[in-house]
């Protein structure tokens, strides 16, 4: 089956290549990704889990999608920067926090997995500094513009 998707002003082709009990094989954008499936809530007609991008960064598949390496990208999505403070560009809930205060990171340092709309979303440093306050911890849930990391 093939897709077309326009997520964000950014469009996706997207492929399922193969389907097994509990995973895809899809191509995103000519990328091959294994993409495992949701089998608690699995209906007669599975659908996809389609990738989350934010605008003017290269499109980013699930984080629970299984690359050589069983790494998930480390590019930043759903965050932005507003001075110092790096925000929650949507809802959600903080799964992992990856970095500790007073910690140097560079641009694209992954600093938070956040899970959206049951996707897990990696929140990259947009700017290299020294991590200050941390504002949030495992289990919090965020909102759209919640402080969640301050970069000074």
């Amino acid at each position: 089956m093939k897709y077309k998707l326009n997520i964000n002003g950014q469009q996706f082709d997207v492929e399922i290549l193969s389907e097994n009990y509990n995973s895809y094989e899809v191509s995103v954008n000519g990328e091959i990704l294994m993409v495992s499936k949701d089998i608690s809530t699995r209906s007669s007609i599975p659908e996809p889990k389609i990738p989350q991008a934010k605008q003017s960064l290269p499109p980013q598949a699930p984080s629970n999608a299984i690359k050589n390496n069983n790494q998930p990208k480390s590019e930043s999505l759903d965050a932005k920067v507003d001075g110092n403070s790096i925000k929650a560009l949507m809802p959600g809930k903080v799964l992992k926090v990856l970095v500790s205060e007073n910690e140097e990171v560079e641009s694209g340092t992954p600093l938070l997995v956040i899970e959206s709309m049951k996707m897990e979303n990696i929140i990259s440093s947009n700017k290299s500094g020294k991590v200050g306050t941390i504002y949030v911890k495992v289990d919090d849930n965020v909102q759209y513009d919640q402080p969640l990391v301050e970069i000074n």
